[in-house]
Parts: structure tokens; C-alpha cells; sequence
């Protein structure tokens, strides 16, 4: 299999970090902006809208690119996103810092995918994604509790910093590594969507939703809920989150 793919996964390793990490910097973030917690959960609230609506919208826009240029492009708005979070004087701010963030790593993770398809052979085809989703399920068992830890040593603007540095080093390597001409099929966005109302798929996705909703709805809070009702150390939450990541691994 092409080993190039494996940079992919970093790539998505640096995206899901940012997306995961964000629920231990809640209460850091809301004492800093002078604003309530369940306000500062909004920050999750608008990636995940921007995320979910502006990846098929974005992916149809782009679909006969480049793919190298895509996901380059991706990187950068990432970094930017991250470099601005980092350096936000206002709540407000660090919310349009999200929504860049948001937008950027869904395209990512729809390229992404479509890259490593094109770089293999058809009986590797279901390999090359799940290396690349790969990057996702480390990013949930090592990026976010070291992101957290990051945050606890040098501040969650520390840990945007860090995550900024990351997707620029694979970005860097990216544009190395991958090649220039990979283009892809520009499908109209009603055909994209079209596949949620197959025969089955429906209740598949109501069930996923539903399962996700309540995880991400604990794990959205996890520092509020261990700091302020259970009474932890600040320090114990890489370990909380650590935790959840090896369950996430295993199941």
C-alpha cells in the first residue's frame, strides 16, 4: 500500500485533535471570556453544524480540483483558524475561528479520503480509507489527552498553538509527498445527498445520531462534570480523557 497515505492520516490526526481536545478547554476559555460554560459549549455547537453543512457543500464546489491543492489549501485555513483561536481577544472571534476550523477539516477528511482511493489499487481501496480514518481514532485515544495536558501546562491558547504547528507540519509534508494531478468527479450535491434516503439507510443514520448525541453530550462537558461535580484536579483530565480514547479504540 502507499506509504503516502499514512500522511494523510496525519492530517487527520491534526484535525480531529483540534475537534476533540476543545471539551477540555471549556472552563479555561470560559473564565477567560467572562462568559458561562453552557455559552463556551456553543464553540462545539457551531463546528459541528459548520462541519456537517459545509463539507458536502464545499466538496461539490471543489470536486474537479486538484486534490493536492485541496488539502494544501485545507491546512493552511486550518492553521490560520488555529493561529486566530490562539490569539482571540473576544469570544466572538474564537467562534468565527471555529467555523474556519470547521469548514477546513471537513473538506480535509472528504479529500482526504478521496486521495488515498485514487493512490491504491481497487482491492486496497477499503484499506486506504480506514488508514486515513485511522487518524481520527488516534486523535481521540493520544491527540486530545495531550492537548488537554498541553493546556494544562501552558494554557488552551497554548494548545491551539500546538495544533497550529501540527497541521503545518502536515501540511509541509503533504505538499512533499503527494502528488499534482489527482482529480476528482464533480458530483452535484442533491446526488450526494441522495444516498440518505436508499431504502435502510435512514434508520442507520437516526441510530448513529442518536448513539453519538449521547456520548459527545457527556464528553462535550467532560471538565465541568469531573472538575466542578466530581471534584478533580484539572491535571486528572489527559487521564479522563485518555480513558475515553482507549474505549473509543476498543470499541
Amino acid at each position: 500500500m502507499d506509504k503516502r497515505i499514512f500522511w494523510l492520516a496525519l492530517g487527520s490526526f491534526a484535525i480531529s485533535t483540534e475537534g476533540f481536545v476543545i471539551s477540555s478547554l471549556l472552563p479555561d476559555i470560559a473564565s477567560d471570556a467572562g462568559i458561562s460554560v453552557p455559552l463556551a459549549g456553543s464553540l462545539i455547537t457551531a463546528f459541528a453544524l459548520a462541519y456537517a453543512i459545509g463539507a458536502p457543500v464545499l466538496a461539490t464546489l471543489t470536486g474537479e480540483w486538484d486534490r493536492r491543492r485541496v488539502i494544501l489549501w485545507t491546512l493552511v485555513f486550518f492553521v490560520i483558524g488555529n493561529l486566530v483561536a490562539a490569539v482571540s481577544s473576544s469570544f466572538e472571534l474564537l467562534l468565527i475561528a471555529r467555523i474556519v476550523m470547521a469548514l477546513s477539516s471537513g473538506l480535509f477528511a472528504a479529500t482526504a479520503q478521496g486521495t488515498a482511493v485514487a493512490l491504491v489499487d481497487d482491492h486496497h481501496r477499503a484499506r486506504a480509507i480506514a488508514v486515513v480514518v485511522g487518524g481520527t481514532t488516534v486523535a481521540v485515544a493520544v491527540g486530545a489527552p495531550l492537548g488537554a495536558l498541553v493546556a494544562a501546562i501552558a494554557g488552551w491558547r497554548g494548545t491551539f498553538f500546538a495544533i497550529a504547528a501540527l497541521g503545518a507540519l502536515s501540511g509541509a509534508i503533504l505538499w512533499w509527498r503527494l502528488p499534482r494531478g489527482i482529480i476528482g468527479t464533480r458530483l452535484p450535491l442533491k446526488r450526494r445527498l441522495a444516498a440518505a434516503v436508499r431504502p435502510g439507510v435512514m434508520p442507520i443514520l437516526l441510530t448513529t445520531a442518536l448513539a453519538l448525541i449521547g456520548a459527545f453530550t457527556v464528553f462535550s462537558f467532560i471538565a465541568p462534570l469531573a472538575i466542578q461535580g466530581g471534584g478533580l484536579s484539572p491535571i486528572a483530565l489527559p487521564g479522563m480523557l485518555l480513558a475515553f480514547g482507549i474505549g473509543a479504540v476498543i470499541g
